[in-house]
């Protein structure tokens, strides 16, 4: 049974899931040791992870491989198109999603 082809769309949505969950799962096991009394800190180390390499590392690489290969198609694949933007996006999730989970973490 083959796989079906890789997307860049599926290759950002991957990566953005697999940020959500390290981020969701720092938060939830910074709840627990609350409840068993404990100062938390793993959400602010996960999110300091996540924007120095997802945020800042990959986002920059994938958003010039997006720019490159779109200008050497002449500016006509999507896909391409769609690692700009999904790039761009990227760089701005860790922080995203810290505030929606109420993480406030100060450097």
């Amino acid at each position: 049974m083959s796989r079906p082809p890789r997307t860049t769309a599926g290759f950002i949505v991957e990566t953005v899931t697999l940020v959500g969950v390290v981020i969701a799962g720092a938060w939830l096991l910074d709840k627990l040791w609350i409840w068993l009394g404990w100062k938390p800190w793993l959400v602010c180390s996960a999110l300091a992870l996540t924007q120095d390499f997802v945020g800042q590392a990959l986002a920059l690489i994938i958003v010039c491989v997006g720019v490159i290969m779109f200008a050497l198609s002449g500016f006509r694949n999507a896909g391409y198109l769609t690692l700009i933007v999904g790039g761009i996006m990227l760089s701005q999730f860790p922080g995203v999603f810290a505030h929606y989970l109420g993480a406030s973490c100060t450097p």
